[in-house]
């Protein structure tokens, strides 16, 4: 599969890409390296993506919200239930075994449950509040 690989990174981290990951070599034309960008248009990002790699346990939980397939970089995640609804796969940092997990959750359904809500727990308060208050 050959696919755009769009890497918001930090300054630091694109310097040593550069310098020591790929040294003499071309950086890949499919491979974005893009300065970090805000929260809002990471999830329009997310949203658009057909899959999302990531570290971060606050990017499984919106890629699950929003119903784009993720693989997590770690062996294990502060977020299973992202793992139990089918949304992410754990693949740790082999680059065979993260090739393997995003060919499987790209096959996937994406037909999970939200395990993290249906968005109405401000009415839910509010209404609580005004019967108690």
């Amino acid at each position: 599969m050959h696919c755009k690989i769009f890497f918001p990174v930090h300054p630091r981290t694109r310097n040593y890409l550069i310098n020591y990951a790929f040294l003499d070599k071309k950086v890949p034309d499919n491979l974005i390296l893009n300065d970090p960008i805000s929260y809002n248009e990471m999830i329009v990002l997310e949203k658009s993506a057909r899959v999302i790699i990531t570290d971060s346990g606050g990017v499984q939980e919106e890629t699950c919200i929003l119903k784009r397939p993720c693989v997590t970089l770690r062996d294990n995640t502060e977020r299973p239930e992202t793992i139990e609804v089918g949304s992410n796969i754990l693949s740790g940092v082999e680059p065979e075994k993260i090739i393997d997990c995003v060919n499987i959750i790209i096959d996937r359904e994406k037909n999970w449950i939200n395990p993290f809500g249906n968005g109405d727990s401000s009415k839910k308060i509010i209404d609580i509040l005004e019967k108690n208050l």
